[in-house]
């Protein structure tokens, strides 16, 4: 019988690599030209327009207390949209889909 495996998209934030299941991503994409929000909290990096739909940016650092990215390095976003509403999550770098079996995961405690 086939062993059930899952699949996910490895991202980098500061020096830490994390998994999202790739069920959960609508789409990874390159943020263009956002505009920010006044009085918003420090995490939502402001609004992105991603092929004519108004999408909030969350800046993953910040949302996890690390120290902002030096300016002009580079980004990208992870759109995710559960239910209706579109958001893309800012990380620093995209890597690899990974298929792990599921005799490999550990329980959360």
């Amino acid at each position: 019988s086939a062993q059930a495996s899952y699949e996910y998209v490895t991202v980098r934030i500061g020096e830490q690599l994390f998994g999202v299941p790739v069920t959960e991503i609508r789409e990874v994409f390159s943020p263009q030209g956002g505009t920010p929000v006044p009085r918003a909290p420090e995490e939502i990096a402001g609004l992105l327009n991603l092929r004519g739909r108004i999408v909030t940016a969350i800046d993953a650092r910040r949302r996890l207390g690390l120290p902002p990215r030096e300016k002009g390095a580079a980004c990208m976003a992870l759109g995710m949209e559960p239910g209706t509403e579109l958001f893309g999550i800012l990380v620093d770098e995209v890597g690899e889909v990974m298929r792990l079996e599921a005799s490999t995961l550990d329980t959360v405690p």
